[in-house]
């Protein structure tokens, strides 16, 4: 994290930072502003685009809605000050390692700088100082943009228009509504608790994990994988004490897998599998299946041109493992899901067979770009009742 959150003296415009201006540009839009020291050498104004048209002229008075995004400006404002020259055009500031969320029960996990003092609708720079716009990404862009890199993840953001929405309404017109269970996703009611009480679990035993647990834990590449050196599945067996010691706990939901592996026996085998650091996710996972029902659609490849055709033509071309490549907004329902392979443990799975495509996953985004299914032993009561529901 960046320092610890300090708390500050709320500003003349109420609940604005001291020293925030407060910026209307031409097309309506609503910024607050932090300028950079006079004369400063290397300095740069921060921004937050807050509001938009009339409807969002109140904000000027100050939302409380967004009180973090407030503290987040007048802390990295502070850093920018102290040390300059440490941020530039899209720099990529996540909140820790590995990061966690900007605020209580939030999807972002990490701020993106760009740098708009060239667009109609930015405020103007002073002093030819440039002026950086702090957009919110996700944990699951987070982990995007270690393989995109940052100018990959920027555009996929204005791809799929998520870049120039003010913070306040962030997303929100693009988001499906909390889905009912009911019918075929009454097995999924109860997946918050599930994943949650497991989440729990797994956090404490990680504070007192030692080595010699570890190495009893260790799993090691089948036959078949040890005369493929180039398999990014390797990658899972050099990062699996990264994963296990350092590892959080997500929903994933198999897209495709090695038919063998609903047998009770056998080897371990590769699959692909959807997954979200949101936490939406944690109670929609319906909305995972839906994802991975849509990317097994042989119709994927025959729509029209766009984001999902371009992605669907990547897959149909692309020969090896999927490590980490991010699903089009427009198959995610507007959120972000990442689509990569795993090697599927027997022995971390109830019975050694994948009876259900629902599956807990560990990831550790910053540290790893692996994933693997957690261990049986780390599940909670709840969770293996919920797999044992699916399975049947």
């Amino acid at each position: 994290m960046l320092g610890t959150m300090r708390s500050f003296q709320l500003g003349e415009a109420g609940g604005w930072p001291t020293g925030c201006e407060c910026v209307r540009t031409g097309d309506g839009a609503i910024w607050a502003v932090v300028r950079a020291p006079t004369g400063m050498v290397g300095g740069v104004d921060l921004a937050l685009r807050v509001g938009r048209g009339d409807d969002d002229a109140g904000i000027a008075e100050g939302n409380p809605d967004i009180d973090w995004a407030w503290r987040w400006l007048a802390e990295c404002a502070e850093l920018a000050s102290r040390h300059p020259g440490w941020f530039d055009h899209l720099t990529v500031i996540p909140n820790g390692d590995p990061p966690e969320p900007l605020a209580e029960h939030s999807p972002y996990h990490a701020w993106m700088l760009v740098r708009v003092a060239d667009a109609d609708d930015a405020p103007e720079p002073t002093e030819m100082v440039p002026v950086l716009e702090m957009v919110p990404i996700t944990g699951a862009e987070f982990v995007a943009q270690r393989t995109l890199g940052a100018a990959g993840l920027f555009d996929l953001l204005v791809s799929s228009q998520v870049w120039g929405r003010p913070i306040r309404a962030w997303r929100a017109d693009s988001l499906p509504a909390r889905p009912v269970a009911d019918g075929d996703s009454a097995a999924f009611a109860s997946a918050a608790t599930a994943i949650a009480t497991t989440r729990q679990a797994v956090v404490a035993h990680q504070g007192h994990m030692g080595s010699l647990e570890l190495l009893r834990g260790r799993i090691h590449p089948p036959a078949w994988l040890t005369t493929e050196d180039e398999d990014p599945l390797h990658l899972v067996f050099a990062d699996q004490w990264i994963l296990r010691r350092h590892g959080w706990v997500v929903w994933g939901h198999i897209a495709e897998a090695n038919d063998l592996l609903r047998l009770a026996t056998g080897d371990d085998h590769p699959a692909t599998v959807v997954w979200s650091l949101d936490p939406w996710f944690d109670h929609a996972v319906d909305d995972l299946r839906r994802i991975a029902g849509d990317l097994r659609d042989p119709e994927l490849g025959r729509r029209s041109e766009g984001e999902t055709a371009r992605f669907a033509r990547r897959l149909s071309e692309h020969v090896g493992r999927v490590m980490q490549w991010p699903v089009p907004a427009s198959l995610a329902g507007g959120r972000q899901v990442i689509l990569t392979s795993i090697l599927v443990h027997r022995p971390h799975l109830p019975d050694g067979q994948l009876a259900s495509p629902v599956v807990p996953l560990l990831i550790a985004p910053g540290r790893s770009q692996a994933a693997m299914i957690l261990p049986v032993a780390e599940w909670s009561p709840e969770l293996c009742d919920l797999w044992a529901a699916l399975a049947r």
